[in-house]
């Protein structure tokens, strides 16, 4: 027998209860067991996402990015995907909460 669901979870952005299973704009990472309300998605991606130097779309928090060596010295992230990311020269790394979290430093051969 399995346990029943609860009728709530609480929103990881603004703490109110709401039901993620009733709302199909439901934020849930892939990475992080995590759970932003309806009504915070916009404002929480818009505020902790980055912009892939490729394609110059939003890379979305908590997920994986490839992390480049910028002309300047800087750093700059792009989505770990094959569409974005070409092959060779860059690192993986984790974009947490608007900044990178964690570099794996595996570098790509090809």
């Amino acid at each position: 027998m399995t346990p029943p669901k609860p009728d709530s979870s609480p929103c990881d952005a603004c703490g109110r209860p709401f039901r993620p299973e009733a709302h199909p704009r439901c934020y849930e990472s892939p990475y992080l067991m995590l759970r932003v309300c309806p009504d915070c998605i916009e404002a929480y991606i818009r505020r902790h996402a980055a912009t892939c130097v490729n394609c110059q779309g939003p890379i979305l928090p908590h997920s994986q990015v490839a992390v480049y060596k910028g002309d300047a010295g800087g750093t700059e992230f792009g989505h770990a995907t094959v569409a974005c990311n070409p092959a060779g020269n860059s690192f993986y790394g984790y974009w947490g909460r608007g900044r990178l979290e964690s570099v794996f430093r595996c570098i790509e051969a090809c």
